[in-house]
């Protein structure tokens, strides 16, 4: 769980957990990262995102996030990056929604899909 917490900030996949074992000397399968990421998520220590069918999950430490309960993402279609966010810009449209349209959103589920900066920039859009 402390790598968790150092990189609290960032989303990761349990390959990129797995990667940062092997990289330090530590042997630990894939399956004990899986079982303790889901134990960490019953607990509430880690949440899990699911963004798509396509894309592995991704985990993030959650007790001390200073995103605090409301964010969103923002996911990259060309390189698939997947960018936690503050929640500052959300919550008016979340009440636009509710109240033009009777729908109460996930805020800490919603994902926003478009053209990172980086690779924006690698095809001049």
């Amino acid at each position: 769980m402390a790598y968790l917490q150092s990189q609290m900030d960032r989303h990761l996949t349990a390959a990129q957990i797995a990667v940062h074992f092997a990289e330090n000397g530590a042997a630990v399968s894939r399956t004990t990262i899986y079982r303790q990421l889901d134990r960490l998520v019953r607990e509430g220590k880690v949440r899990k995102y699911v963004v798509d069918e396509n894309t592995a999950a991704c985990y993030q430490y959650s007790d001390e996030s200073p995103c605090g309960g409301i964010h969103y993402h923002l996911k990259c279609d060309k390189c698939g990056e997947l960018i936690h966010t503050n929640g500052k810009a959300l919550p008016p449209i979340a009440r636009a929604i509710r109240d033009g349209y009777d729908f109460e959103i996930d805020i800490n589920r919603t994902v926003f899909y478009g053209v990172c900066g980086t690779c924006s920039g690698k095809d001049g859009i």
